[in-house]
């Protein structure tokens, strides 16, 4: 097949979602020699076809806009309903930027070029971008709440050690609701707009029945048979029947242990596939900050809130970050 010798109009696309240093290399190598790019973005309705919790349309043009602001250069910005765009028909485009994930689609969009009599595009593969662990960064794993967008862990090896305990001052900072708090009544009237497979996490076991006994069965819940500090009877516990399997970790009053940050990683590894329970031998309260830390991005936490109701936690990368400092600092 004869390829254009002209370099200057080049297309490069993906969902960029949570843009991360993998995507901005990708970028650059589009805009080196580059007189014209084209950027495809994937549209909702094609991403969700690949990926939940994702950001939405308007959330990721607007990063991508402002991360091309440094490139001061001539750019254009496509939404894709597909995986070809208009890449199989542009006589005048001439380079494809891609990554060896994406390379086969760069083929294929050469083959249908070629039966319609255009040159094909010049593919250029850029390597992917590396975590901190050697794995290919990649918007899922941001989205699973693994990683942060330079691949970074947030279950950092050299804050959680096997025979290290972090411990915690009650400070104001981290009595300070993280979310909205809402009155045991109100949740209750919130409950006839979920649905009963809602991915909700719960720490604290009055939390957690006030959710079961409305009909939703928390996807995680985190609790220690204690109510207000004080031990509670057996008839007055979690039922634990409900859950598909329960763990259990020892964490004492303010502290953070490396057994609970690791069982919690495990539980939110399979958090879509069932329904777990960890019961905590001594302590549940720190156990906000974990969770938060390690949630999936979007994902809803609920936790009591002593003498005014309950918190809802929507999970975002700035109260990941507020939970890795007080984790770091102790306070």
């Amino acid at each position: 097949m004869k390829q254009s010798k002209n370099t200057n109009y080049v297309i490069v696309a993906g969902s960029f979602d949570y843009l991360h240093i993998g995507h901005m290399e990708l970028l650059k190598r589009a805009f080196a020699g580059s007189e014209d790019v084209l950027i495809g973005i994937m549209d909702d309705d094609y991403l969700s076809r690949k990926a939940k919790n994702f950001m939405p349309i308007r959330q990721r043009r607007e990063e991508l806009k402002n991360y091309l602001k440094r490139f001061h250069r001539f750019y254009r910005i496509m939404l894709l309903k597909d995986q070809y765009g208009s890449a199989t028909t542009s006589e005048a485009m001439n380079r494809i930027i891609v990554s060896p994930e994406t390379r086969e689609v760069a083929e294929e969009i050469n083959a249908l070029r070629e039966a319609e009599g255009l040159l094909a595009l010049t593919i250029e593969e850029v390597p992917f971008s590396k975590d901190e662990k050697g794995q290919k960064l990649s918007s899922s794993n941001i989205r699973k709440g693994k990683i942060d967008r330079k691949g970074r862990y947030y279950l950092s090896e050299k804050l959680f050690k096997k025979s290290k305990i972090l411990k915690i001052k009650p400070t104001a900072k981290l009595k300070k609701p993280w979310g909205p708090v809402f009155s045991k009544r109100r949740i209750e009237n919130m409950f006839s707009k979920w649905k009963a497979n809602e991915k909700i996490i719960t720490v604290g076991d009055d939390s957690t029945k006030t959710f079961i006994k409305n009909g939703i069965i928390p996807q995680l819940a985190i609790v220690d048979n204690m109510v207000k500090r004080q031990k509670i009877t057996l008839d007055q516990r979690v039922p634990f029947s409900k859950f598909d399997i329960m763990y259990k970790v020892r964490n004492e009053a303010g502290t953070v242990t490396f057994d609970l940050m690791k069982t919690l990683d495990s539980t939110l590894d399979s958090f879509e596939k069932r329904k777990q329970v960890i019961l905590v031998k001594g302590e549940e309260d720190l156990a906000t900050l974990g969770a938060i830390l390690l949630a999936p991005m979007q994902s809803k936490l609920f936790y009591g809130q002593p003498d005014e109701g309950m918190v809802q936690v929507i999970v975002n990368e700035k109260l990941k970050q507020r939970a890795a400092e007080i984790l770091r600092k102790g306070y």
